[in-house]
């Protein structure tokens, strides 16, 4: 490593300490961690759905009218070049979150995220599909394009967006179709345009319960996108990073460096999983392609052959992870017994969480893992990886283990009988 690069590693790690030192010297009386939307909602497709359909509705209980509309509308005619956007801030609108497509064909239908439907004074639909962290479905874009250019011809708005503003993939859309419909389209990113947007509508907020709703969503979305950084602390970073072009090189160093870093430790994790997994009898194996993919791991014994341990990821990237009892195999001579033993795993647990999802054709019992380590690519949990099996991450995911072993033991020597 260069002498320059270290040297910036060095820098940001004591700005990020003095800056951390110096929260938690007043973190009583200021509250900088306070994160309430994200600590009892989290901000997923849905719930940040619904937020921000909320204040894009005049007639919602904010009584703020149609000044977060209006600007909604402002910033997308700028983006788009399409001035006229801003008058349907005077008009009727009906909002609407997860808006089912009408009288779908077999290859049609889907439901878009938002849908602001105006009849006055034009007929005109904009669609928002929120895709937080969620993998593109096949055609997904397709079928809402063709469904607003048959029931709103010429006068409609597709928005997509993401957490950086990235374009969809072309299983959702063509290339050749996202430059045909270019007028129509809109990219948007969570972390830069909703946050400046959000900005705006605070600035111009007269209510100041309202206002502080607004701060604590601008909050959650830069904690949930930066990483696990706050936006001060993305500010320290960026402030040393653009002291001096020596700085901006290092920079780009290490940016460049990254993907080989994690690289390096998802194969850690993968052997030390691996001589943990050897110690308590069991197998373990994930999907490793330079880096943990999005199934996640799993864990069994050889004597297991109806349910193994599951560890998945349910969004990219490498997020909302979830764990428990997955069926080895549905199609077995002894499926039904199967079955039956599966819906009797849950009566094994002394506590269900909340969260607990039912049993399904895949999952005989699956929960949500712990807050801390829903999301695998925070400073958190890459610091737990790179501390090993003595880390809370491997006390968490081994506790759950050793009380999942030991369902399933009890499930196979029943079903062996």
């Amino acid at each position: 490593m260069s002498e320059p690069t270290a040297s910036l590693l060095q820098a940001v790690a004591l700005r990020l300490a003095s800056l951390r030192e110096y929260r938690a010297m007043y973190d009583r009386e200021l509250a900088l961690s306070f994160d309430p939307i994200r600590q009892f909602w989290g901000l997923s497709e849905n719930t940040s759905s619904a937020i921000l359909a909320y204040f894009l509705d005049p007639k919602a209980s904010h009584a703020q009218g149609n000044v977060f509309l209006r600007e909604f509308l402002s910033f997308i005619a700028q983006k788009t070049d399409n001035a006229k956007l801003v008058e349907l801030a005077e008009g009727r609108l009906d909002v609407k979150c997860e808006f089912v497509i009408p009288n779908p064909g077999p290859s049609d239908g889907g439901r878009p995220d938002i849908v602001l439907q105006f009849s006055s004074p034009d007929r005109f639909c904009i669609a928002i599909e929120n895709k937080i962290w969620a993998i593109d479905q096949e055609r997904q874009l397709e079928r809402y394009l063709e469904y607003l250019e048959g029931s709103y011809s010429g006068t409609h708005m597709l928005a997509y967006l993401t957490h950086d503003g990235h374009e969809p993939s072309e299983g959702s859309i063509t290339r050749a179709r996202r430059e045909e419909k270019a007028s129509s389209l809109c990219f948007l990113s969570w972390n830069e345009d909703i946050s400046k947007l959000i900005d705006i509508w605070a600035g111009l907020c007269h209510a100041d319960r309202v206002r502080a709703f607004l701060k604590d969503f601008q909050c959650a979305i830069h904690n949930e996108m930066g990483g696990g950084l706050d936006v001060g602390e993305v500010k320290a970073v960026v402030d040393q990073i653009v002291k001096s072009g020596d700085s901006i090189s290092s920079a780009m160093a290490i940016v460049n460096s990254w993907e080989s870093a994690l690289t390096s430790l998802w194969r850690k994790f993968d052997a030390d999983m691996k001589e943990e997994a050897r110690k308590n009898s069991l197998n373990f194996w994930m999907e490793f392609q330079g880096k943990i993919d999005d199934i996640g791991f799993a864990l069994s014994r050889s004597e297991w052959q109806h349910f193994k341990i599951s560890f998945d990821f349910n969004a990219n990237p490498h997020r909302d992870m979830t764990y428990g009892i997955l069926y080895r195999a549905q199609n077995t001579e002894r499926s039904q017994e199967v079955m039956k033993a599966g819906e009797s795993v849950l009566a094994g647990f002394k506590e269900i969480s909340a969260e607990t999802k039912p049993p399904n054709d895949f999952f005989a019992v699956e929960f949500s893992m712990e807050a801390d380590y829903r999301d695998w690519e925070t400073e958190q949990v890459l610091t737990c990886i790179h501390e090993g099996r003595q880390s809370k991450l491997f006390e968490s995911i081994w506790g759950k283990v050793t009380e999942l072993a030991k369902i399933i033991d009890e499930k196979e020597e029943t079903l062996r009988q």
